[in-house]
């Protein structure tokens, strides 16, 4: 049994958001608690937040790839 989940959807039901929200926030507070200071705030949605940081996360693994690309490792067995 998972107790993180089941915590998840008591705080959720708390603050009456979804599960997904809870855990959105959870994530933005761990990555980046700049965003999450914009999003209490009122600069920012905690959507925009999630968005922006899966758009970096996506960018740095591109940069990764084309790093290893350009030294000539590749992924190819």
């Amino acid at each position: 049994m998972s107790y993180a989940g089941k915590a998840t959807d008591q705080a959720a039901e708390a603050m009456r958001v979804s599960g997904s929200s809870v855990r959105d926030a959870a994530q933005v507070a761990k990555k980046a608690p700049v965003k999450l200071a914009e999003i209490k705030a009122g600069k920012k949605t905690l959507t925009q937040a999630t968005r922006e940081i899966k758009e970096a996360v996506r960018e740095e693994d591109q940069a990764k790839i084309d790093a290893n690309r350009d030294c000539g490792f590749t992924n190819r067995n």
